[in-house]
């Protein structure tokens, strides 16, 4: 059991974006203790072309690539305090990014604490030139995670290496152990994005692109 899942967590740590969809390549195969990643591979393989669209989408919904919300350090001469976190509102609502946030936490692994809650915490305390500025709301600092994310390779490498510091240690076991259940999460999941995607463009008049897997 232990090392089925410790398995199944290092290759969820290989897409951050999607958050827990390991590439195919992530996989080994060859024995029952391979066979949590092994599936979750293979979901990631059968479905490669729309992870590949949620991905892309999360970063740029079709009006431009994620948004610093952050103020400019001359903001205060140049532009009225806000700019920048009013546009990165406007690119990208509340409840999108709300969405997407609660949809990237789904895994079929049970854990103690939410290892991205934790991260996330771990992440922006560090005093680093992405902590999120003082008076930013919880949707605030979840659109300073998609720039971040989306534009920042340092800041990726951080959140890789504390996600994975922290999925071990408060895993406690499979929520499913049959493979059809272990896939219901992750198609949960892509569904989820999808859905909140699609909606958001929606919203914002945007046409989204047909994909097929």
């Amino acid at each position: 059991m232990a090392s089925r899942m410790s398995a199944l967590l290092i290759a969820g740590c290989s897409a951050l974006v999607i958050g827990g969809i390991p590439p195919a390549a992530a996989a080994q195969s060859g024995g029952p203790d391979q066979n949590e990643t092994s599936q979750a591979a293979e979901q990631y393989k059968n479905n490669k072309s729309t992870w590949e669209w949620i991905a892309d989408t999360f970063c740029d919904l079709g009006n431009g690539p994620a948004l610093d919300p952050r103020p400019d350090k001359d903001s205060g001469k140049t532009k009225a305090a806000g700019t920048n976190r009013k546009a990165a509102q406007d690119q990208f609502g509340d409840t999108a990014i709300e969405g997407y946030y609660k949809a990237y936490r789904i895994t079929p692994v049970n854990y103690a604490q939410d290892p991205v809650v934790e991260t996330r915490t771990i992440v922006f305390s560090e005093p680093k030139s992405w902590a999120p500025p003082a008076g930013f709301s919880d949707a605030d600092e979840l659109r300073l995670w998609r720039y971040l994310m989306c534009s920042n390779e340092q800041f990726r490498a951080e959140w890789a290496a504390t996600l994975k510091t922290q999925q071990e240690k408060f895993a406690k076991k499979l929520k499913a152990e049959e493979n059809g259940q272990i896939l219901e999460y992750y198609n949960k999941k892509m569904a989820a994005m999808v859905k909140v995607l699609k909606d958001e463009q929606k919203r914002l008049g945007i046409a989204p692109e047909a994909r097929d897997n």
